[in-house]
């Protein structure tokens, strides 16, 4: 000690920690080699550095072990310092503070907390266990196909929250993105809730050659789309009918009212109001462009799904593949 501050030697090594007023419950130190023998030392602690009361405790590292530990009896300590009588070579320390001991209901809280401050965060979270909850929902046939339903329930789900938005809209309620969380947690809660209760739920297979039309039809609009666009999304329409559907879909962001077919502006507008904190307002049409084409690629999957029963063999699956197409074309 030289007046108020610790002070280490050559004679007498020491490692100091500062800490910001944490609650430490143990120490652990990790050698980089065990020792031949037992080496003894001195923990002290204070709640601030050059703290003049001698909080202490006598410490030992026990001979060829590699790992020690120490408890602290969660003690507010402001400032650490290790004592050890002999040479050892440390490989690191490890502290363990009272926010490391966290129970899984306050990481789940903190979690929730995260979610309420970003919205899109928590629309996408619930929209996607609502999704889950429609898929795992309990049809009347045992197995279902996996291809076919997916596209049939990402479907379904969307109609659905647009319906049930454009109802609530007619109270009148502002539509935004509580609302719409609002609207998926409720699905979310119905399906989950049917499922666990009856405690059964929808099993599927899967077909691999519905998986490689799935896979062509969606990279053809993917291709479509480059080609029509480009890699930088460029400003490219053939009719005015998408000003319509932007002209609906903006109505719908700053007034937080449906204009228009609900699915339309709903569907838009939510892609809008979840992009947005991201691109500038000059490049929202760029938003339009990718929801169109992911439009017309559900539109392409569905009447897929409408004639997959009967594509009972490989000539008849490509033939479907081309009609689907020759469907988008139109």
């Amino acid at each position: 000690m030289d007046g108020d501050k610790l002070v280490p030697t050559s004679t007498d090594p020491q490692l100091i920690l500062n800490f910001d007023g944490s609650v430490v419950d143990k120490v652990t130190v990790f050698l980089s080699e065990a020792p031949t023998d037992e080496i003894k030392g001195q923990l002290y602690f204070f709640e601030k550095k050059g703290f003049a009361e001698d909080n202490s405790m006598r410490i030992s590292i026990a001979a060829n072990q590699t790992e020690q530990s120490w408890s602290m009896d969660k003690r507010n300590i402001g400032f650490l310092r290790i004592d050890i009588d002999g040479e050892v070579s440390i490989d690191h320390i490890e502290i363990i503070s009272e926010i490391a001991h966290m129970n899984m209901a306050k990481l789940v809280g903190f979690g929730l907390v995260c979610l309420l401050i970003d919205m899109n965060i928590l629309f996408i979270l619930i929209f996607i266990i609502a999704f889950c909850g429609l898929l795992f929902f309990k049809k009347p046939d045992n197995k279902l196909n996996t291809v076919v339903w997916l596209i049939i329930t990402i479907i379904a789900e969307i109609c659905l929250g647009s319906l049930l938005c454009g109802l609530i809209a007619l109270i009148p309620i502002e539509i935004t993105l509580i609302t719409s969380c609002f609207v998926y947690g409720v699905i979310a809660i119905a399906s989950w809730g049917y499922i666990l209760v009856k405690k059964e739920h929808q099993r599927y297979y899967i077909d691999k050659m519905d998986v490689v039309c799935f896979i062509i039809l969606v990279g053809g609009i993917v291709c479509f789309a480059l080609k029509t666009y480009g890699k930088n999304i460029n400003f490219v329409f053939w009719n005015s009918n998408p000003a319509v559907h932007f002209e609906n879909a903006m109505y719908y962001v700053r007034n937080h009212k449906l204009k228009g077919m609900w699915f339309a502006s709903y569907y838009l507008g939510t892609m809008i109001q979840l992009l947005k904190p991201y691109i500038e307002q000059v490049s929202y049409y760029k938003v339009l462009i990718i929801s169109d084409q992911m439009a017309l690629a559900m539109q392409l999957l569905i009447f897929f799904v409408l004639i997959r029963d009967s594509m009972t063999n490989v000539w008849k699956r490509i033939v479907g593949m081309g009609m689907a197409i020759l469907y988008i074309c139109g």
